[in-house]
This record gives C-alpha cells, sequence and structure tokens, in this order.
C-alpha cells in the first residue's frame, strides 16, 4: 500500500494533480457503483483518468521516492478503474 511505503515525517505535499485525479477516480467509482445497483447504463462521458494521470506525470520535474511511488500507483489504480468500465460496457452491450 502506498501509506506503509511512505515516512509521514519526510512528505511532500500532494501535487494539484494529484488531488484531481483523486477527485475523478472518486467520481468514476460512484459512477459505477451507481450503476452496478441500479442496473442502468455508465453515464457518459466519465473522467478520463489516463488524462489525468498524465497530468500527474507532468506536473512536476521533480522526482523524489514520494513522487516516484504515487506515478506508479496512481498509474495502476488507472488501469484497474479503466479495465472495469471496459468489463462493464461490455456486459451491457451483451445484454442489448
Amino acid at each position: 500500500a502506498i501509506e506503509s511505503a511512505l515516512d509521514p515525517d519526510e512528505m511532500e505535499p500532494p501535487r494539484p494533480a494529484t488531488i484531481e485525479f483523486a477527485q475523478q477516480v472518486e467520481e468514476t467509482l460512484e459512477a459505477i457503483a451507481s450503476s452496478l445497483l441500479s442496473g442502468k447504463n455508465l453515464p457518459s462521458p466519465l473522467p478520463d483518468l489516463r488524462e489525468a494521470h498524465n497530468a500527474i506525470l507532468a506536473s512536476t520535474k521533480l522526482t523524489t521516492e514520494q513522487y516516484a511511488l504515487i506515478n506508479t500507483e496512481t498509474d495502476r489504480i488507472t488501469t484497474s478503474i479503466n479495465t472495469l468500465r471496459e468489463k462493464i460496457a461490455e456486459f451491457e452491450n451483451a445484454g442489448k
């Protein structure tokens, strides 16, 4: 987990792009949960998490251990959520 690899005494402040990414992840997960609970299709458009992740990567030239870890973990989060979205869309299309 991210928090287990970080020393709280040496943490850098979160980058604004990381905060924006977290908000977009929350919005996307809420939409997925709502869709699954209601049986309705996913709303469109949903936030572009890959674009938000790329904004994190572009947000600083300084690479600390913390930022490198966040870069890696947000990439994994993006890939996982995007895969989930794709699988839900496949399921929705199969039912048509």
